[in-house]
């Protein structure tokens, strides 16, 4: 719940959503669920998407919702596995998240 966050919680939140992937904060008006996800969930799919992303393996502009609502095997068969050198990246970007 939004409610039970700090405020430094949901600034780093907001600050991933807007530098790392470009997005609006209008953004959360459309899944404010986003703000419930730790960044143990974020950091490594927004990062695992952004790599794709400049590989041309996924499509430039994703919901918030379609990269963190869906269960982890369902982003990395949809996401992950759709590059070859995915898996690898996928488990090192795992490896070295940033926890909240």
């Amino acid at each position: 719940m939004v409610l039970n966050q700090t405020k430094d919680v949901i600034e780093k939140k907001i600050d991933c959503l807007r530098n790392y992937l470009a997005c609006p904060l209008e953004s959360v008006v459309a899944f404010p669920a986003y703000l419930c996800y730790d960044m143990e969930r974020i950091s490594p799919r927004f990062s695992t998407y952004v790599w794709l992303r400049e590989r041309g393996a996924a499509k430039p502009t994703l919901s918030l919702s379609t990269l963190l609502a869906c269960s982890d095997a369902r982003f990395v068969r949809y996401f992950v596995d759709v590059h070859p050198e995915g898996p690898a990246m996928w488990e090192k970007i795992k490896n070295h998240s940033p926890s909240s």
